[in-house]
């Protein structure tokens, strides 16, 4: 497949006097769909220096363009700026181009000019001279493309001028060509003017589907479209190239690629745009700066896998792979995967800086991101208050998140994150592990993090680990907390334990939300001794909140079990093993609740010390005398409930060991109860506890008898026996 031109070639050139001087016309593409690119060549001039500053706003339609690149040229009295923009897959039928300007120079003539080609793979750019001639390195089955201001007309090899204004003159803004010719190895395009005036700039405009190859022993004056003459640095293969759908630039294995490289355009869902490595090994992004390492502005369909992203490690300032969106512009899928990013401020980020902008469909799976100083992933958007999300549809899977120190000298935000997911609507978090976070942190105002899910919509955090996540000050490093999400959202079969704060926090649930934590969990947190309990409900006080079937066992003489604060309603906690093994108080709350507001029912306590059920600062020392102080509680469908009990799990003193979520295995089964436990089959069925879908198993994997389920995060089949 070759490129081929597409539509006669447009513009206009508009002259005057002023500082919003811009310019318009009409361009028809007649060949619409995948694979097409409208390429816009801009020219502005004028007297002030300060041009090279100024705003160019490029749309086609009611599209903006992607700025491709801008050259400055030009003297005093004499300056101007030349600029490429393009738009992959433009609308059919008459389109308005039209090129506005903003700032402080004086422009006193715009010029612009407009061509489309079909099945483009990519644009490659050429120009590597402030100079009026160019040469493109090319081949048969591309394009190789040219345009030129002040001077005279180009000349190269079977060109055909595709527009051309003004007059053949070499005064500052008084010529614009653009012009093509069929691709060779070498096509020279020379200019007929002056060469203190004369400016040309080239692109190689590849077709889809090409390969192309970077090689630590390449060159990069090669053409780099096969192994056997690749490039040899990241600046030819990212600075100079806009890459399509269906492209693939890959880095050879086991080599160390050293700066940073930003990507402007990718490609789509069905034929993205992919960055990987070839041959043996993954190839090294290595980057010795504070800068950003892999860097995508306003830019989908793009895949990025089998790449091991390495920053400088705690003076990096920014990210070892970043999207960031802005203006308005809304992407369509990327793939992080197969990955190792380690030693840069943030390993991956998302970011948009407005609520209109943002990317959807995006998939990070099996990656390793670690030994980031700040947060290994983030992802951020905004809401702006009224359900309009920037991201949606998120899948984080089968990746580990470790070893982000913190920095203690950092005293204004918080530091030292495994994950930070915010403003995501329909997010999965699945097969993931969190540990070793935070240990430098040194915000006093708010702790670390092990999994943080907040401001998100219809999130499920599902067979995931947290363990080991500490803080460098007074705060409650917690290992999964849901915060201020709407929708459906869940965490269930996953495993916290010896985490500084709480094992598994849920806060602020928004209206009509229902948040729930089930089948999992949670041993010997609070490693602080912060008075932070194994599972927490804080500040719930709209929607509805559930925790059932989690297994709970305190391991610290200052840590409750369970902790309910703040205005809160409509909390429930059904089917838990509440074990206070050394721990403090089974319960705790800081305001008299209702059973109306907060209701506990079908629940297992056992404490190894002294029972207490601490409810705003009145002891119980039993179930029995809490039903009598606080009515409704452990009380439903008018018979008493809960049980006072050892539930008899295989060892309460030990911690788990699990360190790979994909693999239950036998490093939990110290959280299993045994045959014979008084936990086996008394909870409440589902039905009576009005839970519609309970879920198909626990976390071992058991099938849920919904009739007549165990108490805790382990129910074993009756007909099964599945201890």
């Amino acid at each position: 497949m070759s490129v081929a031109w597409d539509s006669t070639g447009t513009g206009n050139r508009t002259t005057g006097s002023s500082t919003t001087l811009g310019t318009s016309w009409s361009h028809t593409i007649s060949s619409t769909g995948t694979n097409t690119c409208v390429i816009v060549g801009v020219d502005l001039s004028g007297s002030d220096t300060a041009i090279i500053y100024d705003t160019v706003t490029v749309t086609y339609g009611s599209t903006v363009m992607s700025n491709y690149y801008s050259l400055q040229y030009g003297s005093s009295g004499n300056r101007g700026t030349i600029a490429i923009y393009y738009l992959w897959d433009p609308p059919g039928g008459a389109q308005t181009v039209s090129v506005t300007t903003s700032g402080t120079s004086t422009k006193t003539a715009v010029a612009g000019c407009s061509v489309a080609y079909t099945d483009v793979g990519s644009l490659n750019w050429m120009n590597t001279a402030n100079a009026k001639n160019v040469t493109i390195t090319s081949d048969t089955s591309s394009m190789a493309w040219a345009m030129t201001v002040n001077g005279a007309a180009l000349s190269a090899p079977n060109m055909t001028s595709r527009y051309a204004a003004g007059s053949l003159v070499t005064g500052l803004g008084d010529y614009i060509q653009i012009q093509d010719a069929a691709g060779a190895a070498s096509v020279a395009f020379t200019n007929g003017g002056t060469a203190t005036t004369a400016r040309s700039v080239g692109l190689s405009i590849s077709p889809t589907g090409r390969n192309y190859y970077v090689a630590a022993s390449g060159s990069d004056s090669n053409v780099g479209t096969d192994t056997g003459h690749p490039w040899q640095t990241l600046w030819p293969a990212a600075g100079q190239s806009v890459w399509g759908p269906g492209s693939t630039l890959s880095y050879n294995g086991g080599d160390t690629f050293t700066g940073s490289a930003g990507y402007y355009t990718g490609g789509t869902s069905s034929s993205p745009a992919t960055i990987n490595s070839y041959g043996t090994g993954k190839a090294i992004l290595s980057n010795t700066s504070v800068n950003i390492t892999m860097y995508f502005e306003n830019c989908g369909g793009v895949a990025v896998d089998n790449l091991i992203i390495d920053g400088p490690g705690i003076t990096n300032t920014s990210a070892g792979i970043g999207f960031w969106f802005y203006n308005g512009w809304v992407g369509d899928y990327a793939r992080i995967t197969n990955c190792e990013i380690k030693n840069s401020k943030v390993g991956i980020n998302l970011g948009c800086v407005n609520y209109n902008s943002g990317l959807s469909n995006v998939t990070i799976d099996n990656c390793l991101v670690h030994d980031n100083w700040s947060t290994n992933l983030e992802i951020y958007g905004d809401t702006n208050g009224s359900g309009y999300y920037s991201f949606s549809n998120y899948v984080v899977s089968n990746s580990q998140f470790y070893n982000s120190s913190g920095k203690s000298t950092i005293t204004n935000a918080t530091t030292g994150n495994g994950a930070l997911l915010w403003d995501i609507d329909t997010l999965t978090v699945q097969n993931c592990s969190f540990f070793n976070n935070g240990p430098d942190n040194g915000y006093s105002s708010d702790s670390s993090y092990g999994l943080l899910v907040a401001t998100c919509k219809n999130a499920t955090i599902s067979d995931c680990l947290a363990y080991n996540n500490t803080d460098n000050t007074t705060e409650y490093p917690p290992g999964f907390y849901i915060f201020e999400c709407e929708g459906n959202n869940v965490i269930e079969y996953c495993v916290s334990y010896n985490n500084g704060g709480s094992g598994i926090g849920i806060g602020l649930n928004r209206t009509g939300a229902t948040t729930t934590a089930r089948y999992n969990l949670c041993w010997g947190n609070n490693t602080y001794s912060t008075y932070q309990p194994e599972m927490v409900s804080w500040q719930n006080n709209a929607g509805t909140t559930l925790f059932y079937n989690n297994t709970l066992v305190a391991r610290d003489s200052t840590t409750d079990v369970i902790g309910v604060g703040q205005t809160s309603s409509g909390v429930k906690f059904y089917n838990n093993i509440i074990y206070a093994d050394i721990g403090r108080s089974l319960i705790s709350t800081n305001t008299t609740y209702t059973s109306a507001q907060v209701l506990f029912a079908g629940n297992l306590y056992y404490s190894s010390g002294t029972f207490n059920i601490n409810w705003n600062g009145t002891s119980y020392g039993s179930v029995a005398a809490w039903r009598a102080g606080v009515s409704g509680e452990e009380y439903i469908n008018s018979a008493n409930t809960g049980i006072t009990a050892n539930p008899q799990l295989n060892d309460a003193s030990t911690s788990p060991t699990t360190t790979n979520p994909t693999s239950i295995g036998t490093t939990a089964d110290v959280m299993k109860i045994q045959g014979g436990s008084p936990a086996f089959q008394k909870g409440i069925d589902y039905t009576t506890l009005g839970i519609g879908s309970p879920g198909s198993r626990d976390y071992w994997g058991n099938a849920i008898n919904t009739g007549g389920p165990s108490i805790g995060g382990h129910v074993p089949n009756p007909f099964f026996n599945a201890f």
